[in-house]
């Protein structure tokens, strides 16, 4: 075969290389997020609970922001933790964006007071944020949260998700057990879509 006909059939094979790379950038930029997107996004600014430092806080403070809110408790063994770390990755590895807040809600809170929740929860980023409240106010939550639970259970049953809210106070993406480790790769996309 001549040099000329090989050089171009290299350059043939060149080109369809870039062709199909491109396609399929384009194919990935347009792969769904990971979490479960709720069509009918319910909104939560208005629900009152305590932080860590005890003092009262309604989640619309935190309009503006992204909030990753995860509800769980201190005394538990297993899904908390290991999910306050999956979280604490994923905001490490989207660069820790300053218009992400990450919120635990106790769903124990005779037990988990602000003096309990805050500090725990810090340990995992000292910016992250946990909240209680009275029952009634930790029941508001799940709730408008969609979150069961059984307070009289030992150890507490609970639904282990991770919900993103919007900047203005409403639940737009869930994310189960097996998808929460995505939440790192999603986060850019999550802020950089301004209707979010």
């Amino acid at each position: 075969m001549k040099r000329s006909t090989r050089a171009a059939i290299w350059v043939v094979v060149l080109i369809a290389a870039g062709i199909v790379a491109y396609g399929l950038g384009i194919v990935l930029h347009r792969t769904p997020l990971s979490g479960q997107a709720l069509q009918d996004a319910p909104a939560v600014g208005d629900l009152q609970l305590v932080d860590g430092a005890g003092d009262p806080v309604t989640l619309s403070q935190y309009q503006g922001d992204v909030l990753l809110v995860y509800f769980g408790y201190t005394r538990c063994a297993d899904t908390c933790p290991l999910t306050m770390q999956k979280l604490a990755k994923a905001y490490h590895d989207a660069g820790t964006p300053a218009d992400v807040k990450v919120l635990m809600v106790s769903v124990d809170p005779s037990y988990d007071t602000p003096s309990v929740v805050g500090p725990w929860v810090e340990r995992f980023d000292p910016s992250f944020i946990g909240l209680t409240g009275s029952k009634a106010q930790i029941a508001a939550a799940a709730k408008a949260f969609m979150v069961g639970y059984n307070p009289d259970a030992e150890p507490t049953d609970h639904t282990a998700v991770v919900e993103v809210v919007d900047r203005h106070s409403r639940i737009r993406y869930i994310y189960g057990q097996g998808t929460i480790v995505k939440l790192g790769d999603d986060l850019p996309r999550l802020l950089a879509d301004r209707s979010l």
